[in-house]
């Protein structure tokens, strides 16, 4: 009986657990799209930009994902986290212009910080 019990607690706490991680990935991507509108929205994107500026982070956001699941090491992750970086950076710079792409990068700038505060605890330093 005791056995019982505790193989169902087992089962329930990795079954919670697992339904956390799919609420967390599911928010993750619900940022990732409203990051996304909000850069639309901000830079006053016409149609072409649009559809172009998505599909570019779309598939920097892809190529970080399939990075990230890759066995690197710190350095070359971030080597090629920097080289995706650089070639979104310079295929915006040719869709927008000079004032849109100066706010694409104030706008990258501020959510990259914002997101690094949210890591570390809301700006707390961790000890």
């Amino acid at each position: 009986m005791i056995k019982h019990l505790v193989l169902l607690i087992v089962l329930l706490s990795v079954n919670l657990s697992s339904y956390a991680q799919r609420q967390e990935r599911g928010a993750q991507r619900g940022n990732q799209k409203e990051m996304m509108q909000t850069m639309v929205t901000n830079l006053e994107l016409d149609e072409l930009q649009e559809v172009i500026f998505k599909e570019v982070m779309r598939k920097s956001m892809n190529d970080r994902k399939s990075l990230r699941e890759q066995d690197l090491s710190q350095e070359e992750k971030r080597e090629s986290m920097k080289s995706i970086s650089d070639k979104e950076n310079d295929e915006l710079a040719k869709i927008l212009n000079e004032d849109q792409y100066k706010e694409y990068l104030s706008l990258k700038s501020e959510m990259r910080e914002k997101a690094r505060k949210q890591r570390n605890g809301g700006g707390k330093k961790r000890n």
